[in-house]
């Protein structure tokens, strides 16, 4: 359905009618739902370039367009473009809608989760410490939001060693997850998938079992689970009429 109102769009609209450019998102989204990863950065590079040029490098709709672009590039393994491309889209968002705004925080967030699959924990665990201290502000301390901040942070103080503070802190996320949102929320679920995670991944450094195949077959789990997330999350509100 997507496909035919995009040909439709093209016909009556043409190419660079922002509905068109639209409906280019959409179908774009969808393709990488579908795990249809290379058609849809193809068609969001379509969409970048076409609203930089019509609509300008600090609209809204262009900084959006190259957040869902990055988020697809962490997806194929393009960690590095795609952590660049995030630092960008929040050094705008800063920029332009201040340090507190919901999307300069989702920003923040998104290169966060760039920087943890790069390897670079310290500052990973840093942003998404103020990730949640401002979530709590501005949200509330049981905004489904912020309790999946709570679990990013935990997944990397995971990764840092730190299981017993991590194991804790996804403890009190997957209460308030449960309590907020119900338990066949998406949000819960992956709260309580995680906690299984960090509790398996503690009891392999304790028994001292744990060997380079099976780190690196964790690692691809991760990689998986957590691109999951972030196109539900990060790309999910991005359909455009």
């Amino acid at each position: 359905m997507q496909k035919e109102v995009l040909e439709k769009r093209r016909y009556i609209l043409g190419d660079e009618h922002p509905d068109t450019i639209s409906a280019i998102n959409n179908l774009a989204n969808t393709l990488g739902d579908l795990g249809q990863l290379n058609e849809a950065a193809k068609m969001e590079k379509e969409v970048i370039e076409k609203r930089r040029r019509i609509l300008g490098d600090e609209h809204p709709d262009t900084i959006s367009a190259i957040s869902n672009h990055a988020v697809t590039l962490g997806e194929m393994g393009q960690l590095n473009e795609a952590a660049k491309m995030k630092k960008e889209v929040l050094e705008k968002r800063r920029r332009i809608l201040s340090d507190e705004h919901p999307d300069t925080i989702t920003a923040m967030n998104n290169l966060a989760c760039s920087l943890r699959d790069l390897g670079q924990l310290g500052e990973a665990a840093k942003m998404q410490k103020e990730v949640i201290e401002k979530r709590r502000r501005i949200l509330s301390d049981e905004h489904p939001d912020t309790i999946l901040g709570m679990s990013n942070l935990a997944f990397t103080l995971g990764k840092l060693g730190h299981f017993d503070e991590a194991i804790a802190l996804v403890g009190a996320a997957e209460e308030k997850a449960r309590r907020v949102c119900g338990d066949q929320h998406p949000y819960t679920k992956e709260v309580v998938h995680n906690l299984a995670r960090l509790r398996t991944g503690k009891d392999r450094i304790t028994t001292q079992h744990d060997d380079k195949t099976s780190s690196s077959t964790e690692t691809k789990r991760g990689h998986s689970l957590y691109a999951r997330i972030r196109r539900k999350l990060y790309k999910g509100s991005r359909f455009q009429n």
